[in-house]
């Protein structure tokens, strides 16, 4: 369904073990994106502390938390009644 007043039409919130996967997921969106799509995001934050990255691509909206961040904030429970589709990790 679609999210009321949500400034982005889809969310993807992943999470590392540590800063450093934090980084090195958000690089790897960062340039996959770029290299596949051509796309740029027009906003990023969090880059200094790597605890919670966001990456906003207007139309899709990426936050990658540090783990013990993602579960401190619960931001899944802000669109609690949006359309959820979790995806398995492979690691």
């Amino acid at each position: 369904s679609k999210i009321q007043n949500s400034v982005s039409s889809n969310f993807i919130i992943c999470h590392g073990d540590n800063i450093i996967q934090v980084d090195a997921i958000a690089q790897s969106v960062t340039d996959t994106t770029e290299k596949e799509l051509g796309e740029k995001p027009v906003y990023k934050e969090g880059l200094e502390n790597k605890e919670w990255i966001l990456l906003d691509y207007i139309d899709v909206v990426v936050h990658i938390f540090l783990k013990e961040k993602r579960e401190y904030y619960g931001i899944e429970d802000l669109w609690a009644d949006a359309q959820i589709q979790k995806i398995a990790s492979n690691y």
